[in-house]
């Protein structure tokens, strides 16, 4: 299994390389977003959905979340953003630290988890997206490629 593991992790790792420094902030955003709908596709699994109609389900309202967020060209402020993610992070940092008691809040509650999910996934993109969008990265990807 370790095995495996390497084998995926080093075919991977220069792809990932690849896409942070070459790759537009538009052509970025389609790849992790990509990246994120089948992170959705496992996490429907989690949340209980066991048909692959439902898996689809959750993956098309994953999709259209972070889709709707692209169309409107990040109007919604870094600043709400951060906000909620912070506060998120803290809500599930507090889930954990007090399980098995806050179980109870999640456990056998597949709508739940799926929020929880959808939350995530629009979350993470957005960070990834900002984070490749900022103007240092910019500069060191024209380093790289060199002055020609």
């Amino acid at each position: 299994m370790l095995k495996l593991r390497v084998i995926t992790a080093s075919v991977l790792f220069p792809f990932t390389l690849y896409c942070i420094l070459f790759l537009s902030n538009a052509s970025f955003a389609f790849v992790m977003g990509s990246v994120m709908l089948i992170a959705a596709y496992e996490w429907a699994g989690l949340a209980g959905f066991i048909t692959p109609l439902r898996k689809m389900a959750f993956v098309v309202i994953v999709g259209t979340v972070i889709y709707s967020v692209w169309l409107m060209n990040f109007a919604i402020s870094s600043y709400f953003m951060n906000l909620f993610a912070s506060i998120f992070w803290f809500f599930c940092a507090v889930l954990v630290l007090k399980y098995p008691k806050s179980a109870s809040f999640w456990k056998d509650k597949s709508i739940v988890i799926a929020v929880m999910g959808i939350i995530l996934f629009l979350l993470t993109w957005y960070a990834l997206i900002s984070i490749h969008g900022i103007e240092g990265l910019q500069f060191a990807q024209k380093t790289i490629e060199g002055p020609y």
